[in-house]
């Protein structure tokens, strides 16, 4: 499965997806903008995104439209609040950071199931 991850702390990042690779996962990115995110999507075949809500440039509300438009599974994890995503966003997944790699990683795994 191909992962991508659109996340502008590069710690964060990294740590997302050396968890990420070690359970098996192929990782595209990290990218930092829904610019980079787009330009991955337009070049590579996805099968989930974990999306942070603020990145470099604003946030990743657009992206999020776009992966349910192409049917394409995402999860929020970022510092926001589940109540401060827009009404129509509150129903994909969702983890808080800091996000524990085990708790990441269960949610992609049910995600995907």
């Amino acid at each position: 499965m191909r992962l991508l991850i659109v996340e502008d702390e590069w710690l964060v990042a990294e740590d997302h997806a050396t968890a990420l690779r070690g359970a098996g996962y192929d990782v595209l990115g990290p990218v930092a903008s829904v610019a980079e995110a787009a330009q991955v999507l337009a070049e590579e075949r996805v099968d989930l995104a974990i999306l942070d809500v603020g990145l470099i440039g604003g946030t990743s509300y657009s992206l999020a439209d776009s992966l349910a438009a192409r049917k394409i599974p995402f999860v929020f994890v970022t510092g926001y609040a589940a109540r401060d995503l827009p009404p129509h966003l509150r129903c994909h997944a969702f983890v808080s950071k800091p996000a524990p790699a085990a708790t990441l990683l269960a949610t992609v795994q049910e995600i995907l199931a």
